[in-house]
């Protein structure tokens, strides 16, 4: 048997009043949507794990239209502020999940305190062959609104979130963290190794994967601030020892880059595990 896992930023934000668009980092949130949805379903994974899908009618959308073939789903917006982003971070399954919890960040950046709910969210899947996996989505800090993403302020932050997510799965067995860490090999590597450092596996360099998930070329970033950063591969699978030893990553691969009319100003990366025995 086999099991798929993707992970992608889909960088879907656009904070209206009125109708009128008041912040929108990326464009064109809506369309892209109706984009990736089928993207998604096309690499047929098993487990996604999504990072920046702001938007609760965001969020029902994908839910009703991967409900087929992902009719599991963990995350979403519930209830808070009203001057608060909800929760950004959803997780969708073939497989049930259940004991779902969204955690907080105690550091962040300024405006991502005091206007979204920034954080990493647990839940646990029931795989037959596998037994019960603890599942985190997550998505660290990257430079706020005006910071450079390896400065060191930013990067004592995401040591500070990194610290707390080992900390929360101290006491758990079978771990897989999935998402956008805004650090990797080739950016921001002491906040990349301390992942590595507290015993888990790249799973994309395990299986030999080559690219980068974020890229100044990407047309919804050549334009923008950011574009001056080099390439990076900043969003990441990670396994612990345990799980390890149940599943071994065999192919990694970048995904979802559709030059032409990119879905995201990331791209998404898969891995395929396959099971051991």
């Amino acid at each position: 048997m086999m099991l798929s896992i993707l992970t992608f930023n889909a960088a879907l934000l656009d904070v209206r009043i009125f109708n009128h668009s008041i912040y929108c980092p990326v464009d064109s949130a809506p369309e892209r949507l109706r984009r990736l949805i089928p993207a998604l379903l096309t690499l047929r994974p098993d487990i996604i794990f999504l990072q920046e899908v702001f938007h609760r009618n965001l969020q029902q959308l994908i839910r009703e239209q991967v409900a087929e073939e992902l009719p599991y789903l963990a995350g979403g917006i519930s209830r808070g502020s009203r001057f608060r982003l909800g929760n950004e971070l959803l997780t969708l399954s073939r497989f049930p999940l259940t004991d779902e919890k969204l955690i907080r960040f105690q550091r962040a950046a300024p405006e991502e305190k005091i206007f979204t709910s920034k954080g990493f969210h647990h839940s646990t899947v029931m795989i037959p062959e596998l037994g019960r996996i603890n599942l985190i989505n997550f998505h660290a800090t990257a430079g706020g609104v005006h910071a450079h993403p390896e400065h060191d302020r930013m990067e004592n932050i995401r040591s500070s979130q990194i610290d707390q997510i080992l900390s929360y799965i101290k006491a758990l067995d079978k771990v897989m963290l999935a998402g956008d860490l805004n650090a990797g090999p080739h950016t921001s590597y002491r906040n990349y190794w301390q992942v590595l450092q507290a015993g888990f596996i790249d799973t994309f360099a395990a299986a030999g994967g080559e690219g980068y998930t974020w890229d100044p070329d990407n047309l919804l970033v050549a334009n923008g601030k950011e574009q001056h950063l080099p390439p990076q591969k900043i969003d990441h699978i990670f396994i612990d020892a345990a799980l390890s030893r149940l599943i071994i990553p065999v192919t990694a691969s970048i995904v979802l880059t559709d030059g032409g009319k990119p879905l995201s100003d990331h791209y998404g990366m898969l891995t395929r595990f396959e099971l051991v025995g």
